[in-house]
């Protein structure tokens, strides 16, 4: 317990070293859930990268961007070769990768108790600012040939993952799945350089997800056929 009258004006400001973030957003590692998921399923090649634009909304206008945040998509143009489920806008669309977020948190001097309660106000703030990459980014390769499952954005016409993975790559007709979630022991670990200055710290995305990649290594032909059954039962 602290005393009475006790002052908090002589704590120093407590640094942040390390953090963990964390979203929503679906998993699977079956393939009919993963088809039944999507809106669109094509194959086809992606032709290069378009922009980069904010994802970050204002919560009363959602054609308009928040000043206040920044969610970095990457527009890639993907050329369909063919079309396995739903009617694309065009023989060519846009998808949208997410691939990077703008955080600011504050640092202070407050006081907080073992259960996290605060017992003293602070008197000192410090607000850091830093950019995070998303884990679950990967960058397509231009030219190669893809499978996707993909939703279109009502609002602006691109098209994004329906769900994790979303992505699959096609070597000499066999299926190659592209996804972070499969290959990790636990989150993924970044240094991420706080804004105008050297310091750094270590931020963990993600979760210990007990998953299986049971796509990967089949052939291009199996893997349709199985999509198919899927979404017509």
């Amino acid at each position: 317990m602290l005393p009475i009258g006790f002052s908090n004006d002589v704590n120093p400001i407590q640094t942040i070293d390390h953090l963990s973030i964390s979203r929503d957003f679906p998993v699977t590692d079956d393939l009919p859930e993963i088809a039944n998921s999507a809106e669109l399923i094509v194959v086809g090649a992606y032709a290069g990268f378009d922009s980069s634009w904010n994802m970050a909304r204002k919560h009363d206008s959602i054609l308009e961007e928040d000043a206040r945040d920044y969610v970095e998509g990457r527009l890639y143009s993907f050329r369909i070769d063919e079309t396995i489920k739903g009617t694309p806008a065009a023989s060519t669309i846009l998808v949208n990768h997410r691939f990077a977020e703008r955080l600011s948190f504050i640092e202070s001097n407050a006081i907080v108790d073992e259960r996290g309660i605060i017992v003293v106000e602070a008197t000192e703030h410090n607000e850091i600012t830093f950019t995070l990459h998303d884990y679950l980014y990967i960058e397509p390769e231009i030219g190669a040939k893809y499978l996707l499952f993909l939703t279109k954005d009502m609002h602006f016409g691109n098209y994004y993952g329906s769900i994790e993975p979303f992505s699959m790559k096609i070597d000499n007709d066999f299926v190659y799945v592209q996804s972070n979630i499969f290959y990790s022991d636990g989150p993924a670990i970044q240094t991420v350089t706080v804004d105008n200055s050297t310091r750094t710290i270590s931020v963990g995305q993600g979760s210990f997800l007990q998953l299986t990649d049971l796509i990967s290594g089949r052939s291009l032909g199996s893997v349709i056929e199985e999509i198919i059954l899927s979404i017509n039962t």
